[in-house]
């Protein structure tokens, strides 16, 4: 005899005021440069699909590092980057990748340069913004990472 509180259930949506609250955009993160000269601006992607959130992860002393990119998991990054300098008010939205996930944000001693990875599924890019003039440009690909050794 069938038992119904066995039975799979359907995927089922939230009710509204639930729904809005999941898919309401993160605040964004700001942050001023060493010099003082420049204000930027990160912003949080949507939630991360279940495919994201289900990869592999290896734990290591308390830590979840995911294989594919020697990176710690489930720690998602930015999707953008807006730049402004405080005394003039003129803002630059860089032009990242769609799917950037950037974070490991280091400045140079100058703040003239500020340096970020990105995650990518096959491991973490290096990534350099000049300041001043507000272009950046990917320094390494991807670098893959094998764990066989584990």
């Amino acid at each position: 005899m069938p038992n119904p509180a066995l039975a799979q259930d359907t995927w089922q949506n939230p009710p509204e005021p639930i729904a809005a609250f999941l898919d309401a955009p993160f605040l964004p993160q700001a942050f001023i440069s060493p010099d003082n000269q420049w204000l930027f601006t990160l912003e949080h992607p949507p939630l991360e699909p279940l495919a994201s959130l289900a990869q592999p992860r290896i734990q290591v002393a308390g830590l979840q590092i995911n294989p594919a990119t020697y990176a710690p998991a489930l720690e998602y990054g930015y999707c953008s980057l807006t730049v402004q300098h405080i005394a003039t008010g003129q803002v630059n939205t860089l032009a990242l990748p769609s799917d950037a996930r950037i974070r490991n944000f280091r400045w140079s001693p100058s703040s003239r340069y500020l340096a970020f990875t990105n995650t990518r599924p096959e491991g973490l890019e290096l990534w350099l913004l000049d300041v001043p003039q507000g272009t950046i440009k990917r320094l390494l690909p991807p670098i893959p990472v094998s764990y066989t050794h584990l």
